[in-house]
C-alpha cells in the first residue's frame, strides 16, 4: 500500500461510508482521517493509538497511513504536515470539522474529495 492509494481510496471510503464530524467514526460514517485509516487497512480510530507509538515502533503501514495524512496536510494544513501525529490529527480535524478558525465553515464534501485528489497527484508527481 502506497501514500498515494491510500489517499485516492480515502475518496471512496468517504463516499460509500459518508462523513461524520468530532469524532473518527459514528454509525459507520468517517471523518477524513477516519477515511484514510479504513483505506490502508486499520479501523477509523487507530489514530489513538498512532499518537502514542515512537518512531520507531511504528510498522511500515502505520508510517504509511501517517505519511499519507502528512501529504494531506501539506494541501490543508501546510504548516502541520510535518508536526506530531497528535498535531497532524488536531489539524486536520480540525480542518475538517471546520474549526480552525472562529467563523470557519466545513468544507464541503467536494472540496474534501479535491484535497485528497490534490495530495495524492502531488505524490505522484513527487516520484
Amino acid at each position: 500500500m502506497t501514500v498515494e492509494v491510500i489517499l485516492n481510496a480515502a475518496v471512496g471510503v468517504l463516499e460509500n461510508r459518508g462523513r461524520c464530524f468530532n469524532d473518527y467514526t459514528y454509525a459507520d460514517q468517517v471523518c477524513v482521517l477516519g477515511a484514510l485509516a479504513v483505506a490502508a487497512g486499520f479501523d477509523p480510530d487507530c489514530w489513538m493509538g498512532l499518537q502514542e507509538l515512537a518512531g520507531e515502533d511504528r510498522t511500515g503501514a502505520e508510517q504509511t497511513l501517517i505519511d499519507a495524512a502528512q501529504r494531506l496536510a501539506s494541501v490543508v494544513a501546510p504548516r502541520w504536515a510535518d508536526s506530531r501525529v497528535e498535531d497532524l490529527c488536531v489539524a486536520l480535524g480540525d480542518w475538517h470539522d471546520g474549526e480552525r478558525h472562529v467563523g470557519d465553515v466545513r468544507p464541503t464534501d467536494s472540496q474534501v474529495r479535491d484535497a485528497l485528489l490534490q495530495a495524492a497527484t502531488r505524490v505522484e508527481a513527487a516520484a
